[in-house]
């Protein structure tokens, strides 16, 4: 029965990928699976181009050449949306748009594109140093960053990195999205691809939970709402089937592996508790879109039919609590998240974001006077006391970062990705202003040293958050280039969360008590994926991940007219992309790709959650803290 079903998903699939290759769907009731196969890999492009690394040592970013006045109008055609325009850049229907309002004829979609990507550049760092001098805030590199390569498809954000000496973090951010809302008529995630995120420490510094059995259950408490957010990321872009399916999958290999009945149900715990948590978030998303427009004067024909929707579907929750209400908020919620409404969506969050953040920001207040209280010994009620209130303001974040665009859940895949990979080498600059001057390969060694120091100090659990936020990352991708016509977009386009989830597997194989298997097959039904996980990095890094940064390019012989060659250019890439995946997997479809690392995903929990589900435990005792609710601000009602 089993096999018959993994064959009727097969066929249904392929109906898809047929469908996207040109193909008729009606012959997949003709001939059999292995013939349907034969005729998807035969229309996938070819590749027949030619890999060129390419050097970023004397890069220099273009000089602006396009005014305000044309820069807006050109993304004004394409309805102020940066991802509209990343798709076009290269066509035909692009240079005449940008050739007419421009007053010059263009002939490089490519340059541009760039002009459009200094555009945003100059705005948002034009206006950030405005908020400097509004709010006392330090300047670039150390009050705030801009995260994102210097390429053409990567984003450009915003981290605030202290707070200002007039406003905290989450009110600089606030002030930011307004500004922009009011002169551009749209959030910055739409227009610029760039997303603001209050990153700010606490204002005062937050003691670590001491070793007494009272703050070790706060502690756990702690990493269970961290495990909670990571898992929320997951079910956030697995529909509700998919993420039943993936939860009962780990608690039965895990029964195979002869857990005991406690992880068992201490696991189920965690993945239940993200399914409500996020359905909670759902609901708040939709309860503020209902209010946010109804304050509206004047709505726009997309606003208007969001807002009947949201409030039709509240409605039918409203009159009962069963899985079927249930499921009407969420499918009203994922039809929020669609393309047509997304302008209302990130409006939404943002306001949601800024809030949650503020409440953090309080109870951390709330901490730091604790924290003044204390005494010396330490009063045991304020200690209980103060734990728990540690252990809720750590869960309250997990619950504020699902609110902002494309953001960590929780701790440990900032930890992992920015603080132990990303954030090394500048912060090795700041302790080294002359780094310039040193003999060759002594700062990279230093970097190398530090990074190795971070990756060391790296827990079991923040290598798991971070590897399962990577995972839902990745379904998110795979799930939303299934649009293209070809697969190889997806490919190269996803493969950024490809090798962080490789390089988390990586550091779980090192922390585990029981390491995982040099080799993992990702699904039995696809022979010879017994790669080891470091070479399936090395070869995602060195392959799909450069293409993606444009560290390599694909050359194609010129046809003479610069379109064609682009066309030419964007199939090669595809066709490069396709068998890259090929060679690693053995699958060459977005969805059996998705399939893989799914099952890889159960494989990894299943195993590892024997190991931390007894440190996971929500004990109840000293815990009343916790529950308590968040202070208001000084100054409100």
């Amino acid at each position: 029965m089993e096999k018959l079903e993994q064959l009727e998903n097969e066929r249904a699939r392929l109906v898809a990928e047929m469908n996207a290759v040109g193909l008729s769907p009606d012959t997949v009731e003709k001939f059999p699976l292995s013939t349907l196969r034969d005729a998807y890999e035969e229309n996938l492009p070819k590749f027949s181009g030619k890999i060129e690394k390419v050097s970023f040592e004397k890069q220099e970013l273009p000089k602006l050449r396009y005014n305000d006045d044309v820069c807006r109008k050109i993304f004004a055609e394409y309805h102020n949306n940066w991802f509209e325009l990343k798709k076009v850049y290269k066509t035909q229907d692009f240079l005449d748009r940008v050739s007419e309002i421009f007053k010059s004829t263009e002939t490089d979609g490519t340059n541009a594109m760039w002009q459009l990507w200094m555009f945003r550049k100059r705005t948002v760092d034009g206006l950030m140093r405005k908020l400097e001098k509004k709010h006392d805030l330090d300047g670039e590199k150390t009050g705030w960053v801009a995260v994102g390569s210097t390429n053409l498809e990567s984003d450009y954000d915003i981290s605030v990195m202290k707070h200002g000496g007039k406003a905290d973090d989450h009110e600089i951010v606030k002030d930011f999205n307004a500004t922009f809302q009011s002169d551009f008529k749209t959030q910055p995630g739409m227009l610029f691809d760039t997303n603001l995120y209050a990153s700010a420490p606490a204002r005062h510094a937050i003691a670590e939970f001491p070793k007494d059995p009272g703050e070790k259950a706060m502690a756990a408490m702690g990493r269970s709402g961290q495990d909670v957010g990571a898992l929320m990321k997951q079910r956030r872009f697995m529909s509700w089937e998919e993420y039943e399916t993936f939860t009962q999958n780990i608690l039965a290999q895990m029964k195979r592996d002869d857990a005991t009945p406690e992880d068992i149900a201490s696991t189920r715990n965690q993945f239940e508790e993200a399914d409500v948590r996020y359905q909670m978030a759902q609901q708040e998303i939709l309860i503020k879109t209902r209010d946010m427009l109804t304050l509206k004067e004047t709505l726009g024909d997309d606003e208007r039919e969001a807002l009947k929707m949201v409030v039709d579907a509240l409605a039918a929750a409203d009159q009962g609590s069963d899985a079927a209400s249930a499921k009407k908020l969420l499918d009203a919620a994922h039809a929020l998240e669609g393309h047509k409404f997304e302008k209302v969506l990130l409006e939404v969050n943002n306001e949601i974001y800024v809030t949650a953040t503020e409440n953090v920001r309080l109870l951390q207040a709330e901490i730091d006077e604790l924290q003044k209280s204390l005494g010396t010994p330490p009063d045991p009620g304020i200690q209980e006391k103060l734990n728990g209130k540690i252990a809720r303001a750590k869960d309250l974040f997990a619950d504020a970062v699902f609110f902002a665009n494309e953001a960590y859940h929780a701790e440990g895949p900032f930890k992992h990705i920015v603080e132990a990979t990303q954030a090394v080498e500048s912060d090795i600059k700041k302790d080294y202003p002359k780094w310039e001057e040193m003999p060759e390969g002594a700062f990279k060694k230093i970097v190398e040293e530090e990074r190795k120091k971070r990756r060391d100090g790296l827990s079991l659990h923040s290598c798991l958050q971070s590897f399962n936020e990577q995972l839902g990352d990745l379904v998110k991708d795979l799930k939303h280039y299934a649009e293209e016509d070809l697969p190889g977009s997806g490919f190269y386009r996803c493969s950024k969360y490809m090798d962080r989830l490789f390089d988390a597997a990586v550091l779980l194989k090192q922390k585990a008590k029981e390491a995982l298997p040099d080799e993992i097959a990702f699904d039995p039904n696809v022979p010879g994926i017994t790669t080891p996980v470091s070479a399936l990095k090395s070869k995602t890094a060195d392959g799909l991940l450069a293409l993606r940064k444009g560290a390599i390019k694909i050359e194609v012989k010129d046809t003479g007219d610069p379109i064609e060659t682009a066309k030419l250019e964007a199939e090669q890439i595809q066709a490069f992309a396709i068998n890259e995946i090929r060679e690693m997997f053995g699958v060459s479809s977005l969805n059996q790709l998705s399939a893989l690392f799914k099952a890889y995903g159960v494989a990894v929990n299943a195993q590892l959650r024997k190991a931390v589900a007894e440190e996971m435990k929500m004990l109840k005792s000293g815990s009343a803290a916790f529950f308590e609710p968040v202070p208001k601000r000084p100054d409100s009602a």
